[in-house]
């Protein structure tokens, strides 16, 4: 009995993230604009902090020895110009790809001199910011889509439990083509609580006929539901200890008071306070790639 006891504890514990997956693809089928719009609101501080703890913060995150300086100055950088737009400034973007792009080459190089692919790697860094900086648009509308699923990789790389991982990869790969097929479709509609999606869809699928436009802006809720799923719960799990070990004391008071402003200046403009987040929380999609060339690079030493 203790046996089969343990055996179904561990069935229960390996489908934690299929169910996540599915539960966010259930609620992208419901509405994806309230997803779209609720998500960061409710969640986009958590996220944040999580993909700190794993990536920084948490003796794991310490122990890769990442070059602090390096990666953290250009995104520095990064958030004072990602907060223009909110403060009523101009927006420069193709700057905040060169910022991105110096953090990812700073944590490339800081991989140390044995990393013989360092150089390559750099060498690659370089040539896709330039592509980045020559269409604005296209990169931003690139890392975009690319930073949910990257999320859901690292997710694939440093889960314990394979079998949970595959899959979860399984039924996320099942629900992503579901949904950019077509299937949330019909439930996308024109506008929930101020979030337009003809406005997303010039966003996230510029130039693309409507019906495939609306798919597009459906899996990004999807993908985002997912990713913020990842660094919430699933990667914590795998990478850190507790928000108080990780965080420190007024570190763990200073996440409690930004994960509540955030839901309450939505209730005046939930469009601004929902675009005011994405746009300071911009330096966590690089931070994220940052890390993970870092990674490739020693895992490459001579």
């Amino acid at each position: 009995m203790t046996t089969a006891l343990a055996s179904r504890q561990a069935a229960v514990a390996s489908a934690g993230a299929p169910l996540l997956v599915a539960a966010a693809f259930a609620l992208t089928l419901v509405s994806p604009l309230a997803l779209l719009l609720l998500t960061p609101l409710v969640l986009g501080v958590p996220h944040v902090v999580g993909d700190l703890r794993c990536l920084v913060l948490s003796p794991s995150a310490r122990a890769l020895g990442i070059p602090r300086v390096a990666l953290f100055a250009p995104l520095a950088a990064l958030t004072v110009l990602s907060a223009a737009p909110v403060l009523g400034l101009e927006s420069w973007p193709r700057a905040q790809i060169l910022c991105g792009a110096a953090a990812v080459l700073g944590a490339t190089l800081g991989a140390g001199s044995t990393a013989r692919w360092r150089v390559p790697l750099a060498g690659g860094v370089i040539a896709l910011a330039a592509l980045a900086c020559s269409n604005v648009t296209l990169g931003l509308v690139v890392l975009a889509h690319a930073h949910n699923l990257i999320a859901f990789l690292w997710y694939c790389a440093w889960a314990r439990d394979r079998r949970e991982a595959l899959a979860a990869l399984a039924v996320y790969a099942l629900a992503a083509g579901a949904v950019l097929c077509g299937l949330a479709g019909p439930t996308i509609g024109a506008e929930f609580g101020g979030l337009s999606s003809s406005k997303l869809a010039a966003q996230l699928a510029p130039g693309a006929p409507t019906p495939f436009a609306h798919s597009v802006v459906a899996s990004f809720a999807f993908a985002q539901a997912a990713h913020y799923a990842v660094w919430i719960w699933l990667l914590p799990r795998e990478r850190a200890t507790s928000l108080r070990q990780d965080l420190g004391a007024r570190g763990l008071w200073l996440f409690i008071a930004s994960a509540l402003l955030v839901p309450l200046l939505a209730l005046r403009d939930p469009v601004w306070a929902r675009d005011s987040y994405l746009a300071l929380a911009a330096f966590h999609g690089w931070l994220e790639l940052a890390v993970l060339a870092f990674l490739l690079a020693r895992r490459s030493r001579a």
